[in-house]
């Protein structure tokens, strides 16, 4: 069997009136980045219009393509905006990389949060994405899942989470 060589084909299919080609080069093409990520990035419009087309049925896989252009800011956005597609169980360096992203947010949000109620200053914080904290969540119980207590323990006391800190402890 020959291995493919370029993402050329597949991209072109982006092209077609047809939503039902759209959605099957889309999976394609999630499941290619890895390989074909130069190509793919000069296609990002076209993907980017698809992820926001609220009629477009596999938007969440297409906001999962941005990754590689390092726009990780970009790419931690179009993850929470994939939901349950964005699988933190996966292995691969897109995932293991916005989630080091997606930590590193929450727990910066986390301690403004933090210093704001310790100053009990006024200014009002915005609330963290409820999509932040799933994934954060999700987290915590893979780490639990794979007894790397360790790696849970410092995202709590990272994120000043004592719930957390304490059910670490606990499943020691």
């Amino acid at each position: 069997m020959a291995s493919l060589t370029s993402a050329a084909g597949v991209l072109s299919l982006l092209d077609e009136p047809n939503a039902k080609i759209k959605v099957h080069a889309i999976k394609k093409l999630d499941g290619m980045v890895d390989n074909f990520w130069a190509e793919i990035a000069n296609a990002l419009e076209k993907i980017e219009a698809l992820h926001e087309d609220s009629k477009f049925e596999a938007r969440e896989t297409a906001a999962l393509v941005y990754y590689h252009l390092e726009e990780h800011d970009d790419a931690l956005k179009f993850a929470l905006c994939a939901g349950e597609t964005f699988n933190v169980s996966d292995k691969t360096e897109y995932v293991e990389t916005l989630l080091s992203k997606c930590i590193d947010e929450y727990v910066r949000l986390r301690i403004e949060e933090s210093e704001m109620k310790l100053k009990a200053e006024e200014v009002k914080t915005e609330p963290i994405d409820k999509r932040l904290v799933s994934i954060v969540d999700q987290m915590f119980e893979r780490c639990y899942e794979h007894k790397q207590f360790e790696q849970a323990l410092g995202i709590a006391v990272e994120s000043r989470r004592l719930d957390r800190l304490a059910q670490c402890i606990t499943k020691s």
